[in-house]
């Protein structure tokens, strides 16, 4: 699956697709793909197909009928779900999977991620991350990244904004996530995460704290003994 925004003009998005395309058709194990669209111009979703070297349009969708504030920015799957990190509204939306990749045409659920459900109006530049599936299936994590400053002292400082790791507990029957913790990174502008194929540990790219920072996962979803995995700051490199 693969996630795309598109920001700009419909004409990039045509030529963003068109190289898309051609990269996919040369790329000979790759059979099949559903790619994730979004347009911030016409605030939809489309759920696009790419078969036998084509792309087609399978679905789009406008939440709420129309998709205003709702900015998605990343999804995974599990074998029954769509799960979206939500952007705009700080929160996880589910959808269902059903028949030749396509999704419910509404969200299942949609729950905000933040500690302070008001945190997104506080602070500027409040967003949410990256979202992924444990291994198992049962837990599913996301990130919300605060990257606003305030001037303190004739410094730029963070506004206070969250930057942690949301962990959601998954209903199997219902796909209804329930929050179960936000674990503060104690770092600035939390964004990109990967967890081993184990399943034990969680790797996280810290972009403006130039460092990965991994945590213990736990058998019941959790996360715990945050520690330092690479410090990056001798190299001035940015993990994103």
């Amino acid at each position: 699956v693969l996630v795309l925004s598109a920001q700009r003009s419909s004409e990039r998005c045509v030529a963003l697709l068109l190289s898309l395309s051609r990269f996919f058709s040369a790329t000979p194990p790759l059979e099949s793909l559903r790619i994730l669209l979004r347009l911030a111009s016409s605030r939809k979703d489309y759920v696009l197909g790419f078969d036998d070297g084509k792309l087609s349009n399978l679905q789009t969708l406008a939440p709420g009928g129309n998709g205003l504030g709702f900015g998605a920015r990343h999804v995974d799957f599990s074998k029954q779900y769509c799960f979206v990190s939500i952007e705009r509204q700080n929160a996880i939306g589910v959808y269902r999977l059903e028949a030749a990749g396509r999704l419910s045409a509404e969200p299942l659920f949609i729950k905000n991620a933040l500690v302070d459900p008001d945190a997104k109006s506080k602070y500027p530049g409040q967003g949410a991350g990256p979202i992924h599936v444990h291994p198992n299936g049962r837990f599913v994590y996301q990130t919300n990244r605060g990257s606003g400053t305030v001037d303190h002292n004739g410094q730029r400082v963070s506004n206070g904004g969250e930057n942690n790791i949301v962990v959601w507990r998954i209903n199997p029957a219902t796909g209804e996530p329930t929050r179960i913790q936000n674990i503060d990174t104690h770092g600035y502008e939390t964004r990109t995460f990967v967890i081993t194929p184990d399943g034990k540990t969680m790797i996280v790219a810290e972009t403006l704290a130039l460092r990965l920072t991994a945590f213990d996962v736990a058998a019941d979803g959790s996360l715990s003994n945050r520690r330092v995995w690479a410090d990056l700051s001798a190299h001035m490199a940015a993990p994103d």
